[in-house]
């Protein structure tokens, strides 16, 4: 098991200015970070990674659908154009020296239809999530499918969704991502969604109910750990918290009030949860 965190705390798109969190985080015991893929060159990325490598740190990376490139959109163009962007993000995830890409891969976050999923977009998805991890197993870089709350998709919002999702065409390379913000809303019984979800789950985002300090919410992480536990899951743990001073984080997420006194507070104290239910 490692501990991770997301640079989400700071930003969206990690530059040279955020490089100086990556000794800090360091030093607070962590194992690595999870960088952001949504924009960028090898150019850029190569200059990442070297700052990685240069504070002792691993990494994990993270994507999505965008609105005009999905794997379910209606036009066949922007499909192909989805499975592109996520291809290209295996390519950085390579470069980063990541070995699991996860998110909501599936389609783009807060695009809606206003009608329940169909079966072609489940097809769609599921075909497109295929295609993407057999590109990454060439890599050795796994593939962690990401469920929402139903505010954010409406294409899988549960563990049983993500499974059966992934299960229509599945791919040894393929997973599923457990980010406790949005299990806590969606799942009736956490414990049993883990349990349900298994090996399969690949990736867990530790991030509270508020998008703030873990442990400062509403989330039971105790049943959430015993469950991890329980399944014997031995993978990353990333704490996930969201900047509010970062315009278009603040946009997305509906950030309008201050979750955490510091960002060291914030990761200091999600670090410390983590290492007292799993090793306490």
């Amino acid at each position: 098991m490692k501990i991770g965190v997301s640079l989400f705390l700071w930003t969206d798109f990690v530059e040279q200015q955020h490089f100086k969190y990556f000794e800090k985080l360091k030093a607070a015991g962590f194992d690595g970070v999870e960088i952001p893929l949504m924009a960028g060159d090898e150019t850029h990325y190569k200059l990442v990674a070297q700052a990685i490598k240069n504070a002792g740190l691993e990494c994990t990376t993270m994507s999505l659908g965008l609105p005009d490139k999905h794997l379910i959109s209606q036009d066949p163009k922007a499909r192909a154009a989805g499975l592109d962007f996520l291809k290209w993000a295996v390519d950085m995830s390579h470069l980063l020296g990541s070995k699991m890409l996860s998110g909501p891969l599936h389609s783009a976050p807060a695009i809606f239809t206003g009608n329940f999923p169909t079966e072609q977009e489940k097809m769609w998805a599921a075909n497109g999530l295929y295609d993407l991890a057999e590109y990454a197993q060439q890599f050795d870089i796994g593939i962690a499918v990401e469920y929402l709350n139903h505010f954010e998709s409406y294409l899988c919002n549960t563990m049983a969704d993500t499974q059966a999702l992934i299960n229509l065409n599945p791919h040894a390379n393929l997973g599923i991502q457990l980010d406790t913000h949005h299990a806590h809303y969606e799942e009736n019984n956490m414990r049993d969604a883990i349990i349900h979800g298994g090996s399969n789950i690949k990736y867990v985002q530790i991030s509270e109910s508020n998008r703030g300090t873990p442990g400062a919410g509403l989330i039971d992480f105790n049943e959430v750990f015993t469950a991890l536990k329980h399944i014997e899951y031995d993978g990353w743990l990333t704490v996930e918290a969201f900047s509010w001073k970062h315009e278009q984080l603040r946009k997305n997420l509906h950030l309008w009030r201050e979750l955490y006194t510091s960002e060291k507070d914030c990761y200091s104290k999600g670090f410390e949860l983590i290492r007292s239910y799993w090793f306490g």
